[in-house]
């Protein structure tokens, strides 16, 4: 129970402030774009930050569905570490 309400309080941390940034209006703008999804992990990465949460991103990957499964699409960042994109098909 400890560690689901733990869960659950760090997610409402990120959601509130996903939900303060500029975010909402960047994702309609670019339509779910590389660029939005990066600008996601950066609001994460600092309120994760805030709060003394860190991300493990050998533990994360990335993949491409539709039309741009084939496409190469530069790596992401959380904080100073790369999360890169699965090639496997």
């Amino acid at each position: 129970m400890c560690v689901a309400l733990s869960l659950a309080i760090l997610l409402s941390s990120f959601i509130v402030q996903l939900r303060l940034s500029t975010f909402n209006k960047v994702y309609e703008d670019d339509n779910a774009s590389v660029g939005s999804l990066q600008k996601m992990l950066d609001i994460c990465y600092v309120s994760g930050t805030e709060i003394g949460t860190a991300f493990n991103t050998k533990k994360a990957t990335l993949f491409a569905v539709g039309k741009a499964y084939d496409v190469t699409i530069e790596d992401l960042k959380i904080g100073h570490d790369t999360i890169s994109w699965n090639d496997r098909q």
